[in-house]
């Protein structure tokens, strides 16, 4: 499935993606080298989220992804809103489906 135009149009920011390669023997991730770039709609407000761990949470940044790959919370991602790039800690993702399928995403970052 594609985006619609209309809805890329509304994405002026990009996100990109590397996933998750393994872990050191530290536990630390390691990522791939090769990332993949999204339209994306960034948004600094805050917001009451439940995170990854099921904790609420208020986060300071939301982004809009156009992607109908599914990401992966195990994922890097650094946000580029046309003036800084940055790499915040991801607190919690949502996918969100049309009747087509998976349309976009939303992730949510920064939680104080």
């Amino acid at each position: 499935m594609t985006l619609e135009a209309e809805f890329v149009d509304m994405m002026p920011h990009g996100v990109t993606v590397y996933g998750w390669a393994s872990a050191n023997t530290y536990g630390e991730a390691t990522y791939s080298t090769s990332g993949s770039t999204y339209p994306a709609l960034i948004q600094e407000r805050f917001e009451q989220v439940t995170n990854l761990q099921g904790e609420e949470v208020t986060v300071t940044t939301i982004v809009y992804v156009g992607s109908t790959t599914s990401l992966a919370a195990t994922s890097r991602y650094v946000l580029d809103n046309n003036s800084t790039t940055m790499e915040p800690v991801l607190a919690s993702l949502a996918r969100l489906y049309d009747e087509d399928g998976l349309h976009h995403h939303v992730l949510y970052f920064g939680s104080v």
